[in-house]
């Protein structure tokens, strides 16, 4: 048996719809599910920082 895949873009609604909860992240691109992997090393602890940082400042906004 042959598989036939489908070559056709897919839209924004059709990749929400196809989105898997499996812990593994897309992106949409040109029409194409292309996964994502994990940030690492560097990366991974600089979005961290940031993240924490930017979650103190909105802290402190919304007590100003």
């Amino acid at each position: 048996m042959i598989a036939v895949i489908d070559k056709s873009p897919l839209s924004f609604d059709e990749f929400i719809d196809w989105y898997p909860h499996s812990g593994n992240r897309y992106e949409l691109r040109r029409g194409v599910a292309i996964e994502i992997p994990k940030p690492r090393g560097t990366h991974s602890r600089l979005a961290g920082d940031l993240a924490f940082e930017l979650g103190t400042a909105i802290r402190h906004v919304s007590q100003s």
